[in-house]
């Protein structure tokens, strides 16, 4: 009898214990399974390899695979410009979008935005239609890729090249030469501190009226060798001054608009950019966002977040003077409630005419002051009587003395009698 007891404790014990193990095991499974979506793979950019005809166009569309949670990028592409030339560059699945084409150097910088993540897992960026210009190979170098997420923060993604083989066609219909694909050359280094190097050139600035130096594209076409920009000029001809982003201080009122632009301090060389501008929703909400010296701009409002992301470019530089400001844009702010919200400048970068990206070399960030408006209450207003009213109002005033003094002069009489 004791023996059996005793198995059966141990028989419990047991049972015990698996269930227990079956329970860990649930647990992990369901810990497992929320952090499946953390740990779901970056985005990647990528463009494939294509064929072209000389004088004939090809579609290459700019692709981005794990991008359900992307709502937005940009992207700069080399080509060689004697193979190739870029003739138009057309929306992907992210909508409007900005570029800036210079065929002369051999560029493309391509930027596109949406309020809300794109929610699938293939997504096309841009699609751009090259023109084959003579017969060879040139790669399809992607640089200073950044993509931003529905809040506003920005990733550097992996990235994947591309090419493009031109061939002249024959009339027997021979099939072009394959042509070799080479090793692809390394992604430059993370925005905003990736510098680029510039063969063949002269050096570059971000500030001052120097023109820009020429490429060698034998080389950065192929071997994706990237141009380096200086922001302090060499030219004696050329005044130091810091390239800037700036935005000023402004007062409003509780359901009052006031507009303010994002400026550029030494914007010579400047020819697009982009930046996050945070602010506290419960004091000021975000209307909409204006041209400023750039073009239209793409821009990502979300007030729930309290953030606007601005990306324009223009296809040469803005060619303001130094120490002269021009404008990015300018956003349309409401006042919700009374207090001080702060415009904090984040994540902004600036890129030249060649689509080269420059880091500002300081921010100064803003603010808006909200106020409730008091207003002195009118006195009320009385209607100015016309002639009519003030005639028969004369006639009733009239007829009633009458009336009174025959009233009096009635009691006398039967008084006296």
């Amino acid at each position: 009898m004791f023996e059996e007891k005793k198995n059966g404790k141990n028989r419990k014990k047991g049972e015990n214990r698996m269930n227990h193990r079956i329970a860990i095991i649930l647990a992990l499974i369901i810990v497992i399974a929320a952090l499946a979506p953390a740990i779901a793979a970056s985005p990647i950019i990528s463009i494939g390899s294509y064929t072209a005809e000389v004088s004939s166009n090809v579609i290459v569309p700019v692709k981005i695979t794990n991008a359900s949670a992307v709502a937005g990028g940009s992207v700069k592409i080399t080509f060689n410009p004697a193979i190739v030339n870029v003739q138009s560059v057309t929306p992907g699945d992210f909508g409007t979008l900005t570029s800036n084409i210079n065929n002369a150097n051999g560029s493309l910088r391509v930027a596109a935005s949406r309020v809300t993540t794109i929610g699938i897992d293939e997504a096309i960026l841009a699609n751009i239609s090259f023109l084959g210009m003579s017969e060879g190979y040139t790669a399809l170098n992607i640089q200073n890729a950044i993509l931003n997420f529905e809040d506003g923060n920005a990733t550097t993604p992996e990235t994947s090249d591309g090419s493009i083989n031109v061939y002249v066609y024959n009339n027997n219909n021979a099939s072009p030469t394959p042509t070799p694909t080479p090793t692809p050359s390394p992604s430059p280094s993370p925005f905003p501190d990736d510098t680029e190097t510039d063969t063949g050139a002269t050096a570059e600035s971000g500030s001052g009226s120097g023109s820009p130096g020429g490429h060698d594209y034998a080389d950065s076409a192929t071997t994706g060798e990237t141009e380096n920009i200086t922001l302090a000029s060499s030219n004696a001809n050329e005044v130091n001054a810091p390239l800037s982003i700036t935005i000023g201080s402004f007062t409003t009122y509780v359901n009052t608009n006031v507009t303010v632009p994002i400026e550029l301090l030494n914007a010579n060389d400047i020819a697009g950019g982009s930046a996050k501008i945070t602010f506290n929703p419960t004091i000021v909400i975000a209307k909409e966002v204006l041209p400023g010296d750039f073009g239209t701009p793409i821009a990502n409002i979300n007030n729930s977040a309290g953030f606007v992301y601005i990306a324009c470019a223009s296809p040469t530089a803005v060619g303001k003077e130094t120490a002269k400001l021009a404008s990015i844009a300018s956003i349309t702010f409401e006042g919700l409630s009374e207090g001080l919200s702060s415009l904090d400048i984040q994540d902004a970068t600036l890129n030249d005419e060649h689509g080269s990206l420059i880091t500002p070399e300081t921010t100064s960030n803003g603010e808006i002051n909200v106020g409730a408006r008091t207003r002195t209450p009118s006195p009320p207003h009385l209607p100015a009587a016309d002639s009519t009213t003030t005639i028969i109002a004369l006639f009733a005033f009239s007829a009633i003395v009458i009336a009174l003094i025959y009233i009096i002069g009635n009691y006398k009489l039967k008084k006296k009698s």
